[in-house]
């Protein structure tokens, strides 16, 4: 009888839910899931603030993507220069009247960037496609004009 007045109350129902602390708030492991669990659901409103775009799709399904058709070489437009002789060069610079039309369209390179600065005059260039920062570089500082044209034109 002596061992029975030593142990403590709760000795007696340890191991049973009813030992005076019950399931509520217990420290588990992973109470919410593990990971990104329960975007959908419990743990909706932390996706929506802070990675609003997590779930969903987006844009068109292209089933055989292929990138090569889109892919483009680039002209700089410091780099147009080589394509016109320097007496041409010369002469549009004094005279103030369009001198040289450069097509380079039927070439392989059809994107104009303007990574350099324009070293000639007066000209008309025709191409695919170009950025606005170019056109308005070759335009203000050499009166160069560019012109977009298809492959038909």
């Amino acid at each position: 009888s002596s061992t029975l007045l030593g142990l403590k109350k709760n000795r007696y129902s340890r191991g049973k839910v009813s030992a005076g602390y019950g399931r509520v708030g217990k420290h588990r492991k992973n109470p919410g899931g593990k990971g990104k669990s329960g975007g959908q659901h419990h743990h909706k409103m932390r996706f929506q603030n802070y990675s609003k775009k997590y779930f969903g799709k987006t844009g068109m399904r292209i089933f055989h993507i292929n990138k090569n058709k889109n892919f483009s070489l680039l002209y700089k437009l410091g780099d147009l220069s080589h394509l016109m002789t320097s007496k041409i060069m010369l002469i549009s610079k004094e005279i103030n009247f369009y001198s040289r039309t450069v097509n380079l369209i039927s070439g392989r390179r059809d994107k104009l960037l303007s990574n350099l600065s324009c070293s000639f005059y007066n000209s008309i260039i025709f191409l695919r496609k170009a950025s606005k920062r170019s056109i308005n570089e070759a335009h203000i500082n050499n009166n160069v004009i560019i012109k977009l044209c298809s492959n038909n034109n």
